[in-house]
């Protein structure tokens, strides 16, 4: 997500956050999933990417919050994101713009991390909103979310490690997860284009003393490819494609441990499993988790552990 919107609101009570690639691989962007947690608000509100609408909403089967999305109205050619969610069965759970959603599901609030932040990172969802609506329309119902495993103890054989290092193409950003065993959790750095020469310690407006943190961290290697249409006009960049069914590698970091594991997805209305090297159920601590997808096609990210056992990046998934 754009270092101008730093820290986030929101964040810090996600139950599930995914950063993953956008187009041309050089910058990535952030969704949020809540359902344990409801704060006051969450933002700023971005557009979608196809890794929304072709994976993670249909896999969560929850509502999808935006600001909008790319459309062919204007520029002709392919369906682009806004055509290809309109196709949906979950197009009337969206809320955005375009589906007559604004106050009080969606708010302008300025000058939000900071005085002088753009007009366009102003959007902000309001979650109580949202759930009164849901609530309204009968469709706060409880989903089928089985798939993963939990568990307070560690599982065996795993590697001790006290940092990693992604480093996404381009303006990326550089994301480093430090392992804090006083908490018990994966604090949360960032080098950014607004201050290139250090690590910021990540945040949440809504908890300004607190640092970001999370118990579980995954790299979740995907395969990756461009779609068939432009996303990014200005820099003719095309809509990057997300591939989350199927089998995969991952690694699991939980407990100031990582772990070499696969990922799982049969059908769009399931949820990831994971599972050992041995092909058994790999439990994650019970609590948050951060997901940072990684191509393992185009514009792969640089991936490095501490301690690392060879010194060699990993980074080919």
């Amino acid at each position: 997500e754009s270092d101008r919107v730093r820290p986030q609101s929101g964040l810090a009570f996600a139950d599930h956050v995914w950063e993953y690639q956008m187009e041309g691989y050089a910058q990535t962007r952030f969704t949020a999933v809540f359902l344990t947690h409801s704060p006051e608000r969450v933002g700023s509100v971005r557009s979608i990417r196809l890794i929304d609408i072709n994976e993670l909403a249909e896999m969560y089967g929850g509502m999808l919050v935006t600001s909008g999305s790319s459309s062919n109205r204007l520029a002709g050619g392919p369906p682009r994101i806004n055509e290809l969610l309109r196709a949906k069965d979950f197009r009337p759970w969206t809320i955005n713009a375009d589906f007559g959603f604004d106050e009080p599901y969606l708010v302008r609030i300025p000058d939000v991390p900071r005085v002088g932040t753009p007009f366009y990172h102003s959007l902000f969802a309001v979650p109580e909103e949202i759930w009164a609506w849901a609530e309204e329309e009968g469709h706060n119902v409880r989903q089928n979310l089985d798939g993963m495993a939990f568990d307070f103890t560690p599982p065996p054989d795993g590697i001790e490690t006290t940092r990693v290092w992604i480093d996404y193409p381009g303006r990326g950003p550089e994301h480093f997860w430090d392992w804090d065993a006083d908490s018990g959790r994966w604090l949360s750095f960032t080098r950014h284009e607004l201050s290139p020469d250090e690590l910021t310690p990540d945040g949440d407006t809504l908890l300004p003393d607190e640092q970001l943190a999370f118990d579980n961290v995954v790299i979740l290697f995907a395969e990756h490819y461009n779609a068939d249409f432009i996303e990014d006009e200005a820099a003719s960049l095309f809509s990057v494609e997300t591939v989350l069914k199927g089998t995969g590698n991952a690694v699991l970091m939980r407990d100031g441990q990582r772990y070499n594991i696969t990922w799982q997805r049969d059908e769009a209305r399931q949820m990831l499993s994971f599972f050992d090297v041995n092909g058994q159920p790999i439990a994650f601590k019970p609590g948050t988790t951060w997901f940072n997808v990684a191509s393992t096609t185009f514009g792969p990210p640089t991936i490095e552990f501490t301690p690392s056992p060879d010194g060699e990046a990993d980074n080919d998934g």
